[in-house]
């Protein structure tokens, strides 16, 4: 190898190197080199403290997760409460009649079962 050879695979190593360093830096992940190879030191956050310890005390109080599971601290671990603004069963069912009259998609797509799948009917919103 000869010298300019050298000189421009050391300058792009250094800036592959940097390129690498710039990407990782706030992901909370320093490289420390050997067996190790990295450690987790934690990231800048967006959210204040106090937002923080308010969504845990609000957890607290009611430990009810957004799908609608209950965490009971025991060996039970969790319970199902059902999620507020869920249809009834008989609102789910009436849905599906009226699928079953009338199978359309709202964006104009009707399910023809069987091998043939979904063909495209046209809008439904001017049959509405």
């Amino acid at each position: 190898m000869d010298a300019k050879s050298v000189v421009v695979a050391a300058a792009l190593g250094s800036v592959a190197m940097q390129i690498h360093a710039a990407g990782t830096a706030s992901d909370g992940w320093h490289d420390i080199g050997g067996e190790a190879g990295a450690i987790y030191v934690g990231s800048p956050s967006t959210r204040a403290r106090a937002e923080v310890i308010r969504e845990l005390e609000a957890w607290r109080r009611n430990p009810v997760a957004p799908d609608g599971w209950r965490e009971t601290g025991s060996e039970v671990g969790w319970t199902y409460e059902g999620v507020p603004g869920v249809a009834t069963r008989r609102e789910v069912i009436e849905e599906l009649e009226r699928w079953r009259r009338a199978p359309v998609s709202g964006d104009g797509w009707r399910d023809m079962g069987g091998e043939a799948g979904w063909v495209y009917d046209g809008s439904t919103a001017r049959r509405r």
